[in-house]
């Protein structure tokens, strides 16, 4: 009994995990300054998590919550994106990632590409 219980209990935890697996192709982000190419795998390469740019266990386009304008207490996408301060935001962590002595892009035309 306890080893059948084990086993359905091993079988759920390892269902959930896999349930949620990152996108392994690239998002373009059009942008009047050229477009920008997020490649998932480079970044959890790098040691990103998907929590550090999504916000739950969801893993919804940034767009879905993020418009053009801020609504609520939800920024709109460009500061989601182009905040230093915010937590989820691209050059928040990027600015981070330089200050402890590793590369990322932190200057405009590193990301938006023409």
């Amino acid at each position: 009994m306890r080893k059948s219980v084990f086993a359905l209990v091993l079988a759920l935890t390892a269902g959930a995990a896999l349930a949620v697996e990152p996108p392994k192709d690239t998002r373009t982000f059009p942008s009047k300054i050229g477009p920008v190419a997020f490649a998932h795998t480079k970044h959890l390469a790098a040691g990103a998590k998907c929590e550090n740019c999504h916000h739950g266990p969801e893993q919804k386009k940034c767009s879905t919550c993020h418009g053009k304008e801020a609504k609520d207490k939800v920024v709109k996408f460009y500061d989601a994106v182009h905040s230093k301060t915010l937590d989820h935001a691209c050059l928040t962590c990027h600015t981070k990632t330089v200050a402890a002595g590793r590369k990322a892009p932190v200057e405009c035309k590193a990301c938006h590409v023409k």
